[in-house]
């Protein structure tokens, strides 16, 4: 693998600078470029731009992202620990992107939100429920999360300042750059709080930088980005036991990218590595109970080559090659390699059809290949769009599923990769200046679903295993309208969630999956102010609901913005896991500065 990567990085480096000399040669040329977007939308893709999350009471990706339907099951505050959950999956079976390319953790998902990157930034949040998208790999079990980050257009500079409840206290410095074909986004952000209840206390630091460099016919772009954490986890993995835990994390990430057009065809080379660093103490005061040491390496290599065909349509050509690595005092070191490909196509059969096929092909070393097929269609009425699509995906087992061991926990190495397929129909109807309202059905069947479980509660240990079948059904219904005084919102899911032979096992977390989701939000002008309310509702199987309010305030006075964000606005207690309570309302208070 590595002298394809050596190769792979030579002829990318090759045909960059080829280019740039090119430039030179060209410089008098104005750039025009044209080009479609080489997929259409099937069905339902939230997005969330960088200006509606600065009017929103958020201070953390995290948290911006659970407002586009995404379950954000939340052990710390502010970002400190999260996971991600699509359409009732488990927090393993969710991609989480950066300009397409998968962070997944492999170690463990709880530290997919380890994210190497500050709000400032964002362009935008893109949330793709189910799997539409063959490029984003194996992960996209549920859907996939993809972050983009922004291109800068000018000089600007961004000071921000925040303090609140339970010694919270937040500063942030960002830099936006565009000088001829170069376009810099720098940012470095701190955050602290003693936490809102005894251990969950915590500290965080992230510094993240993107360049692109335009030429004559493409960009090259190189991303960097780092992310460090230390937080009291009282209970975090262990709810209900009393163990006054604590966490230490890190994350390392780096990107080379290029985007290169010869006549109507694209080629979008890529090579990119995340390296993380994990230290858990079980017990504060007595360190030598359990203390363990992790640190991966996820290095990937891709590219993809798209090009119009008179028969085919719009192609898509892609290749990837991924070595992920582990050296653990509990774990172990192991290390594992897949290289996968695929295809997809979209066409337009007529004026109001449109066809896409594909499938991917993922070879593992661990695990035997797979092959993950694809059909999606949308049919256009005027203003209004009805699609359907059918998909496989699947997930290899992480690192802990297979190797980790505990006096109460112990993992599996034979486990099978979980396997899933996917339906979905929906209807999309389009109004003027962007308002939409959208219905979607879905159904996912999962099998070899791994799950921490006992075949009896007297067992010692909780086993990872591959469980059992499940079927997942459930409905979206979304709308978004700008009724000139005010914005509105408004999205509902209902999950319906059935594991087979649920009764021979005992599950360690239990049924955490939502049941139902409402999320409301209104934004709006008022005596000066731009002003942000936010309502979110949820329940899980077995357990009472909870709605929290979320309330944001600001004024502007010229280059100078004052707010006040309230989070929990009516003090409600919960637990987004069961036996972790979450924070309760908690009063924030800022100013931004840009020049």
């Amino acid at each position: 693998m590595r002298k394809a990567l050596f190769l792979y990085f030579i002829t990318f480096i090759l045909a960059a600078s080829g280019n740039i000399y090119a430039l030179d040669e060209f410089q008098e040329l104005d750039k025009i470029v044209i080009h479609k977007a080489w997929q259409d939308q099937f069905g339902q893709i939230n997005v969330i731009t960088s200006d509606q999350i600065k009017n929103l009471p958020v201070n953390s990706v995290q948290d911006a992202i659970s407002y586009l339907g995404v379950d954000i099951q939340s052990r710390g505050s502010s970002g400190a620990q999260a996971d991600f959950s699509l359409r009732g999956s488990t927090f393993q079976q969710v991609s989480i992107l950066v300009n397409g390319m998968r962070l997944n953790d492999p170690q463990t998902a709880h530290h997919n939100s380890d994210l190497p990157l500050n709000l400032e930034d964002i362009e935008r949040i893109e949330i793709y429920p189910g799997n539409s998208n063959l490029s984003f790999g194996p992960d996209s079990f549920a859907g996939a999360i993809n972050i983009i980050t922004k291109t800068a257009q000018k000089t600007k500079y961004t000071a921000q300042l925040e303090a609140g409840d339970h010694r919270y206290i937040t500063g942030l410095f960002s830099f936006e750059n565009k000088k001829n074909n170069l376009a810099s986004q720098i940012s470095l952000k701190q955050q602290e709080s003693d936490g809102f209840r005894p251990d969950t206390d915590f500290e965080m630091l992230t510094a993240s930088s993107h360049h692109i460099y335009d030429f004559e016919s493409g960009d090259v772009q190189l991303d960097l980005g780092y992310n460090q954490k230390e937080f009291g986890a009282y209970d975090f993995y262990t709810p209900g036991k009393g163990y006054p835990s604590r966490e230490w994390t890190r994350t390392e990430f780096s990107a080379l990218s290029a985007k290169l057009n010869e006549g109507d065809f694209t080629l979008k080379p890529r090579v990119y590595w995340r390296r993380h660093y994990d230290k858990f103490m079980l017990d504060e005061n007595r360190p030598a109970l359990s203390l363990n040491h992790h640190r991966t390496d996820a290095l990937t290599q891709d590219f993809s080559l798209s090009f119009p065909n008179d028969f085919l349509g719009e192609i898509q050509l892609g290749e990837e090659t991924s070595q992920e690595k582990i050296k653990s005092t509990n774990l172990g070191k192991h290390a594992r390699e897949s290289f996968s490909l695929y295809f997809q196509d979209e066409k337009e059969l007529f004026d109001n059809l449109i066809i896409s096929l594909g499938n991917r092909y993922d070879h593992f070393d661990s695990f035997r290949a797979s092959f993950s097929p694809l059909f999606l269609v949308k049919y256009k009425i005027k203003s209004s769009d009805l699609h359907f699509s059918a998909s496989r995906s699947i997930r290899q087992p992480s690192f802990t599923e297979l190797y980790y061991s505990d006096p109460t926990t112990q993992g599996d190495p034979s486990l099978e990769a979980e396997e899933a397929i996917n339906y979905e129909i929906g209807l999309l109807q389009n109004f003027e200046n962007n308002n939409h309202l959208g219905f979607d059905l879905f159904s996912r069947r999962e099998s070899d679903l791994v799950d921490w479980a006992k075949s009896n509660p007297a067992d010692a240990k909780w086993q990872a295993e591959n469980i059992a079948e499940s079927e997942v059904m459930g409905l979206d219904f979304y709308t978004k309208l700008d009724l000139g005084y005010t914005g509105l919102s408004f999205k509902y899911t209902y999950i319906n969630r059935q594991i087979k032979n649920k009764d021979q096992y005992l599950p360690k977390y239990g049924p955490i999956s939502l049941k139902h989701y409402l999320n409301l939000g209104f934004d709006y002008d008022l005596l000066s102010t731009k002003q942000s309310l936010n309502f979110s509702y949820k329940k899980r199987p077995g357990r009472n609901g909870w709605l929290l309010t979320d309330f944001r305030v600001a004024k502007n006075i010229k280059n100078t913005e004052l707010f006040i964000n309230i989070e929990n606005l009516f003090n409600v207690e919960y637990q987004e896991i069961e036996g972790i309570p979450q924070a309760g309302r908690w009063i924030k208070s800022g100013l931004r500065v840009q020049w």
